[in-house]
């Protein structure tokens, strides 16, 4: 049993451990039910007072931690009572249960636990793409760093003597497309210049003019 202010749901499968009382529709009366703090309204019909009156001169307590009853019944059929009141009967686990018994949708709950596995499996192949793309990344990373100092070695000597000193130069940019340009500029931060030089002296590949132009 749950503590007195933790809320609990059961699920009862023997019926025959169970002594609910039925809702009709000839001779009902509206009772009110204290239970966590709230008032519980139901119709009650003339075997639920009788039972009422029967557990009072026993003697019995209700039990105010119960939120939910599920009863599975015979050929998968579930009702739920929401909000029920509970009395147990001392020295046994029998239960007797008070409340509106409503068939529970299957369906809703079928569709609740494949929203959830869905959910789980998107989260996995999420987990598992952001851990292939770091490791892609990674291994990337130490590609271009190692065709950086290669591609740095190569061309210190290939270079004409005294490159540096003309950077500031305006070059002649026929041939080379003003968009590579521009990305050269801003992924180097480099003047125009330099970006059009950087591309002419890299067979105007982009990436190794980049390459070319980073520290």
């Amino acid at each position: 049993m749950a503590g007195d202010n933790e809320p609990k749901i059961v699920e009862v499968q023997d019926q025959d451990q169970i002594s609910s009382a039925g809702v009709s529709s000839e001779d009902e009366e509206v009772t009110g039910n204290e239970v966590e703090g709230r008032t519980v309204r139901h119709r009650n019909n003339k075997g639920e007072r009788k039972n009422r009156k029967l557990i009072q001169k026993l003697g019995l307590k209700p039990i105010t931690d119960f939120e939910k009853i599920v009863i599975r019944g015979a050929r998968g059929l579930s009702f739920q009572i929401v909000n029920p009141e509970v009395y147990v009967v001392p020295g046994n686990k029998n239960y007797i249960i008070f409340g509106d018994a409503k068939l529970e949708d299957r369906n809703a709950t079928s569709q609740a636990a494949a929203l959830a596995n869905a959910t789980s499996q998107l989260e996995q192949k999420l987990a598992a793409m952001k851990t292939s793309q770091n490791n892609k990344q990674s291994s990337s990373s130490s590609h271009t760093a190692s065709i950086h100092n290669e591609h740095t070695d190569h061309t210190a000597s290939a270079c004409p003597s005294g490159i540096k000193d003309v950077y500031h130069e305006e070059f002649d940019e026929s041939g080379i497309d003003p968009a590579n340009i521009d990305l050269v500029v801003n992924q180097t931060g480099c003047s125009r210049s330099k970006a059009v030089q950087a591309l002419k002296l890299n067979n105007h590949d982009v990436v190794e003019a980049i390459l070319y132009l980073s520290p």
